[in-house]
């Protein structure tokens, strides 16, 4: 690698010699070496290479689908990390799937194991967690119950008056690769209030087959004149996936 000198500063390939900038400085070097799209296709030594783009190209293709129907609640607030986290989640995920041979592993079969389902319900959305309060979760009537508690286990933010909840369960096709969510109304819970146990459940229920993914979505909102105005910190909203539903 040598750097280019003079007045003019080149890019391409002239003679055999590659002209380019790196970190912003004009760079050359010899022409040659690297990977190339005929070399990863066909190359026998670029089968892991092909391997990990396949699956790579399939986690993708999942976190799409998750994000479209669960990450509406994020529109408008901010957390520049979530998407490469996601998509690190689906491939250690994926990882979990231990009968597929490399190159064809999927998350479905990683999703069916209990390390990848304890992946996806620890997942840390957002910085915001909930309180580790005991939730009762049916998987046959798919309602949530939250028992009674009051908010000093919650750090309201400065200019929060409420805490808003509601409950969804997601159906997850990964055949398609697609997905729908059945969610619950929300419910304003006013800060310093003592909270009765209340049930929450989806207006509609979600199809059967494929995953069903129960979530609870939380934020801190204000609330001016009877309307509500979320916040967009990252530290004033979240959502926790409850149990993987196979």
């Amino acid at each position: 690698m040598a750097k280019q000198e003079g007045l003019i500063r080149l890019r391409g390939t002239i003679d055999g010699v590659n002209f380019y900038f790196r970190k912003g400085k004009p760079t050359a070097r010899k022409a040659g070496g690297g990977f190339n799209a005929a070399a990863i296709k066909n190359s026998a030594t670029m089968v892991r290479v092909r391997e990990n783009n396949t699956e790579f190209g399939h986690c993708s293709q999942v976190k799409k689908a998750f994000s479209a129907v669960l990450l509406f609640h994020f529109a408008n607030r901010k957390d520049v990390t979530l998407h490469s986290r996601l998509m690190q989640l689906f491939i250690a995920i994926k990882a979990c799937d231990l009968i597929s041979e490399r190159g064809k592993r999927t998350v479905n079969l990683g999703l069916q194991t209990a390390a990848g389902q304890h992946l996806l319900t620890s997942f840390a959305f957002t910085a915001m967690s909930f309180p580790d309060l005991p939730l009762v979760f049916s998987s046959t009537t798919l309602e949530l119950t939250l028992p009674s508690f009051s908010f000093k286990e919650f750090r309201f933010p400065v200019g929060a008056t409420h805490l808003e909840l509601f409950f969804g369960v997601a159906h997850l096709n990964l055949d398609t690769k697609t997905a729908t969510l059945s969610k619950s109304g929300a419910v304003l819970l006013a800060k310093g209030a003592v909270v009765d146990s209340f049930t929450l459940m989806p207006n509609v229920l979600p199809n059967a087959g494929g995953f069903r993914l129960p979530v609870l979505f939380y934020s801190y909102v204000q609330e001016l004149n009877g309307v509500v105005y979320p916040l967009h910190d990252s530290k004033s909203f979240g959502l926790r996936v409850l149990d993987v539903l196979v």
